[in-house]
């Protein structure tokens, strides 16, 4: 008995994924359709290590921040950054859209896309730049 439970236990699993996953397809679908009326491109990036690999030199931390970690340190280039904003520093690399040759860089850039300065969180230049495509991703 106990064995079949188990398997049920990991079947009623598996279908909360798949519906998780059609969730989450549904919500991409949806976005994408959305941009595309508005000339705008969704890219899928996998975020696999974005918190824990250095947007300045790329070295991978060999522990990993918890959660409550909210500032990135890098001990080899001595990167010091919030980890959210690196984490997006990444994720705007690993896109297929992203062009170091044309660059706009992060400064008067905040969430919404206007406004304020990273250069008072100590980052300044350190941060990658960004091609237009990209910029156009952030603003909406």
């Amino acid at each position: 008995m106990r064995g079949f439970k188990n398997k049920k236990s990991h079947k009623k699993q598996q279908i909360s994924q798949i519906i998780s996953d059609v969730g989450w397809d549904k919500l991409v679908q949806h976005v994408t359709y959305k941009a595309a009326e508005r000339g705008k491109i969704v890219d899928k990036i996998n975020p696999d290590n974005t918190t824990q690999v250095c947007s300045h030199c790329g070295t991978k931390k060999k522990e990993k921040l918890r959660l409550g970690d909210r500032i990135f340190y890098c001990s080899k280039c001595g990167l010091e950054i919030d980890r959210d904003l690196n984490a997006a520093v990444n994720i705007l690399t690993k896109s297929s859209y992203y062009n170091p040759m044309h660059t706009v860089g992060l400064a008067g850039m905040n969430g919404c896309g206007d406004g304020t300065s990273t250069t008072g969180l100590g980052i300044g230049s350190q941060v990658p730049p960004m091609n237009q495509q990209t910029l156009n991703l952030l603003r909406g």
